[in-house]
């Protein structure tokens, strides 16, 4: 019976929860130029971003950086959209994804993937 217990408790922590979650994001950086009153976009190169989403904790963060001490609150979450901040929408249907700088842009799709979780301080 323990051996069963045991068994059930890793496959348990095996299973992720389904509000957390990566978002890998491919897409372009584009420059953005504006001429009067018409704003184009000038590609500038193609990125891949990496989002780790914890809906659970109401928390986000870029992977590559990714640590408790560097969560961001979530703004606003929606069954349309997920707006981590001013700056990041997600429409959580196409998984489309915008994040404007102001002068630049990344513009892409978004896919699920393994939760990344957060780094801990070791001191």
């Amino acid at each position: 019976m323990r051996r069963l217990t045991l068994l059930a408790l890793i496959g348990l922590a095996g299973c992720q929860s389904s509000d957390r979650f990566d978002l890998v994001c491919e897409g372009v950086l584009n420059e953005k130029v504006t001429f009067g009153s018409i704003t184009t976009h000038k590609k500038i190169e193609e990125q891949t971003m990496r989002f780790s989403i914890d809906l659970d904790r109401g928390v986000w963060c870029y992977t590559d950086g990714c640590d408790e001490a560097a969560l961001i609150p979530i703004k606003e979450t929606s069954s349309a959209d997920l707006l981590l901040n001013d700056r990041v929408n997600i429409d959580r249907s196409s998984g489309y994804v915008e994040q404007d700088w102001g002068t630049t842009v990344f513009q892409g799709r978004c896919d699920k993937a393994r939760f990344t979780k957060p780094l801990k301080a070791k001191f």
